[in-house]
């Protein structure tokens, strides 16, 4: 979390809801992109929930 609670791209908090911690990192290094892909749908769920990167599952 960042210093104003900003949530996003926290790689480390999205572990620990269960989802894929490596698409955590390559998240949190994606910011500025305008979207991300992953393969887990329930990571890409989590991670919308988030806000920011907008994440999509093929």
């Amino acid at each position: 979390m960042t210093k104003n609670g900003d949530r996003r791209g926290e790689p480390v908090g999205l572990d620990a809801a269960g989802r894929d911690f490596a698409d955590g990192l390559y998240l949190a290094k994606a910011e500025g992109c305008e979207a991300f892909i992953s393969f887990g749908e329930d990571f890409a769920n989590a991670a919308n929930a988030l806000g920011g990167i907008k994440v999509r599952a093929p």
